[in-house]
């Protein structure tokens, strides 16, 4: 028996998650599920979860960011964080494959994927065209 995959409607419910982990969460999101391509939808879904899953493994206790919107054709993905320094972590920073696979799916579907330190943040931020194959 095969389940649906999550999609951006299921989000607010991975952040109302993180919240209960103890992570402060502001949200934006401003896309009709319905105007998204299921795969989009389901893509998308995953990079914010794995933004998220990062922020709280990194960073946790600190606020959380996410905006989700369309733009000029594109689906905008963005999850900012505190950037703890590497003595204050919990978890040591290891070269995983979670950026690479978001990444790779956002190369998949046409679009593009950067992460790295901004003004004291770390910005994960992904752009992925709505009409697939564009």
């Amino acid at each position: 028996m095969a389940t649906e995959r999550p999609g951006i409607d299921q989000v607010p419910a991975l952040l109302d998650t993180a919240r209960s982990a103890g992570s402060p969460v502001e949200a934006w999101i401003d896309v009709p599920a319905a105007n998204l391509p299921g795969v989009l939808s389901r893509e998308g879904y995953r990079i914010v979860q794995e933004g998220v899953t990062n922020a709280l493994k990194y960073a946790p206790g600190e606020p959380i960011t996410v905006r989700i919107a369309l733009h000029d054709g594109q689906l905008e993905l963005r999850c900012v964080n505190a950037l703890v320094p590497a003595a204050a972590r919990a978890t040591p920073r290891r070269g995983g494959k979670g950026l690479r696979g978001i990444r790779e799916r956002a190369a998949l579907l046409g679009g593009e994927a950067s992460a790295g330190a901004e003004s004291g943040q770390w910005v994960l931020a992904v752009r992925m065209p709505l009409r697939l194959g564009a």
